[in-house]
């Protein structure tokens, strides 16, 4: 913080991520897979996983004006990924296998003779600069508009399928809005549009029948607006509401059967309402509170598989607690999921071959309710 109109930062960072371990699948033996010792998919398999990397980054703001200030920023950054393990297969074995497979027998080599399952290994490295510039400005005490322009990155990574690389990903982002507070600060608004402009979003999403993640690239285009609100009718009352409108979709893909569709888990719309009142009690307060949410349409995969979409839907909390004094401790009812909804939260095809058909969707809690007490200690 200097004593001029310029401010600064600057600063390093490191990391190293290290990671192993499998999954299996057993399949018998029973009347489907007569074998004398229970198969085994290898879903998944990683030997070793390292990942690691280092950047230097710095940003600049220089106040123009006393209202105006322009930010500056960069980040040049050096990450490099090395992993190994073996690839999708079918083994047999009387117990789980171990990251051991040349102790374990291959199916496709009756009768059952050591065959090791083929290997896959990556090492990648990936050197990459960002930048940022924003403007931002007061047109009155309470009121902030900006502008930022800014680039992103992440590493690409490996697939479990021999020879399969996910490339990088790199966004270039434009973002305006404004933050605004009326009526001494009882009336809060905040209003933002984005565009978000993806080359090869990593894009991933569980397949049930293949026991795996199906990874790939995309180029993807995000654009949108976010509103929020706060208001302060009364001293013991707000209301909150925002609003996201949100239109994500993918451009161009290696796989080329989801270009121009909506992405996973990205509804166009969504609706928050906030409400709460406090009642004064004594020397506590007794408050009730809403909590609602509106959420259109949206896909569970980015393949849109037909059994894996999710309807609009409205899911909303309610509460009802006495907070003490200083909230010493307090003392209440609650009910989640008033309306009893079917929200999916993670989806995936269950089949190669039927589509529609089979699935593995995890769900939301349905409703719920409790009572809730808490108490703070202060030695």
């Amino acid at each position: 913080d200097s004593s001029g109109p310029v401010d600064w930062l600057v600063g390093l960072y490191g990391y190293r991520f290290e990671s192993a371990g499998h999954f299996f699948i057993q399949f018998g033996p029973n009347e489907l897979f007569p074998y004398p010792a229970p198969l085994w998919l290898n879903a998944n398999h990683v030997a070793n996983h390292v990942l690691q990397g280092y950047a230097a980054f710095g940003q600049m703001t220089w106040s123009i004006t006393d209202e105006m200030r322009l930010i500056a920023g960069g980040r040049a950054s050096k990450d490099d990924r090395k992993a190994h393990g073996f690839a999708q297969g079918i083994v047999t074995g009387d117990a789980e296998p171990s990251s051991d497979y040349f102790n374990l027998f291959s199916l496709f080599f009756p009768p059952y003779t050591p065959a090791p399952l083929p290997t896959w290994s990556g090492d990648e490295s990936w050197d990459n600069i960002d930048w940022k510039l924003g403007l931002e400005y007061d047109s009155r005490p309470g009121m902030l508009w900006y502008a930022t322009l800014q680039t992103g990155y992440q590493p690409g990574t490996f697939d479990s399928i021999p020879g399969v690389m996910a490339l990088e990903s790199n966004l270039m982002a434009v973002t305006a809005g404004v933050k605004a507070s009326y009526l001494d600060g009882r009336l809060v608004i905040n209003d933002e549009l984005f565009y978000y402009d993806y080359s090869d979003l990593l894009t991933s999403a569980w397949n049930a029948a293949l026991g795996a993640n199906v990874l790939t690239n995309a180029d993807s285009r995000i654009y949108g607006n976010q509103l929020d609100l706060s208001y302060m009718p009364q001293e013991h009352t707000q209301v909150r509401l925002a609003v996201g409108y949100l239109n994500a979709r993918y451009d161009d893909s290696d796989l080329g059967v989801f270009d121009r569709g909506q992405m996973q888990n990205s509804p166009d719309w969504t609706f928050n309402l906030g409400l709460r009142r406090d009642f004064p009690m004594g020397e506590g307060f007794l408050r009730a509170q809403l909590d609602s949410r509106y959420e259109s349409s949206y896909w569970g995969n980015f393949m849109h598989s037909p059994g894996l979409h999710q309807d609009p839907y409205v899911k909303s909390d309610l509460s009802l607690t006495y907070h003490a004094a200083n909230d010493a401790w307090t003392l209440g009812l609650w009910v989640k999921n008033l309306e009893d909804t079917d929200v999916q939260s993670a989806a995936a095809p269950g089949s190669t071959v039927f589509d529609p058909g089979p699935g593995a969707t995890f769900l939301e809690p349905p409703r719920t309710y409790g009572i809730r007490f808490t108490m703070r200690y202060a030695p």
